[in-house]
């Protein structure tokens, strides 16, 4: 008969904290390329005490998206503000209860998939507020 404690399994703490590790660096490496690669993105200020539960990027003014690892679900979190319009189709584009959209990026190589994401966000939400905007003027104009 096998005994279940010979097995040199690493408690699952040791594994949740190499997983954060790793996960951290994906979410640091999603916010560094979007800050290249997406004009008018730069990182927020997290308000709450104590350790930060996430990273925040905001753009013209308003948060964009929320960044945190999830080391049990093996991902990093992005979960965009119901502020910004999003595109409702993509890999990596769950439905869930909170935002306007949640990301879940497992890889590293579907990082530029998340940064179009959050560009295409970006775009999508200026046009339609440049349209609000030329509504508005329109109508002053015709009364």
């Amino acid at each position: 008969m096998m005994n279940l404690d010979s097995f040199p399994t690493p408690p699952l703490r040791d594994r949740d904290v190499f997983m954060k590790a790793r996960l951290d660096r994906l979410a640091g490496e999603l916010i560094r390329t979007t800050l290249r690669h997406v004009p008018g993105a730069r990182e927020g200020t997290v308000m709450s005490p104590g350790p930060k539960p996430y990273r925040r990027i905001d753009c013209d003014g308003r948060a964009l998206a929320y960044v945190r690892s999830r080391p049990r679900k093996g991902a990093v979190r992005i979960d965009v503000s119901g502020l910004w319009a999003v595109p409702r189709s993509h890999p990596l584009w769950r439905a869930t209860a909170s935002g306007a959209a949640t990301l879940f990026l497992e890889r590293a190589e579907d990082l530029d998939a998340a940064v179009s994401f959050l560009a295409e966000t970006i775009r999508m939400t200026r046009e339609a507020e440049a349209a609000q905007r030329a509504r508005k003027r329109h109508v002053r104009a015709v009364d």
